[in-house]
């Protein structure tokens, strides 16, 4: 099953080893696949740089780099398209470009603009939690 990350999601399961760690481990076996763009590795390197994630960075012995070299190792990396959806938060168009590109069942997010949409075309919208009980 292939799956698309939110930022959020993917730094809080990396850094932080919350609920959304499991879904890193399920990647790990391969019982899930991370579907990334070039655009949603950008903005989850922005993010890195943020001083509050660099600080947590630094106290678990990680770099920007080792992150990005481990979402690249076990994901698949799909070209970016572009979208027009009517979206209240215009930066979410990434992750729904995404997942249609790489054509996933659904899109794991925090982000309650997503989170309102439900589902789009084909793809289930849901928290981490929802997406770990319908699997």
């Amino acid at each position: 099953m292939r799956v698309v990350l939110d930022t959020n999601v993917i730094i809080s399961g990396l850094l932080w080893g919350k609920t959304t760690k499991i879904l890193f481990d399920l990647a790990d076996t391969r019982q899930i696949t991370i579907c990334l763009t070039p655009k949603i590795i950008e903005e989850i390197s922005r993010v890195l740089n943020y001083p509050k994630i660099r600080k947590q960075l630094d106290s678990i012995n990680l770099t920007i780099d080792e992150i990005i070299n481990y979402l690249l190792q076990t994901s698949e990396l799909y070209s970016d398209i572009s979208i027009d959806i009517n979206l209240s938060d215009v930066s979410d168009r990434i992750f729904v470009a995404a997942a249609i590109v790489s054509g996933v069942s659904y899109i794991v997010t925090g982000d309650k603009h997503l989170l309102a949409l439900k589902k789009f075309q084909d793809i289930k919208i849901v928290t981490p939690n929802q997406f770990l009980k319908e699997i």
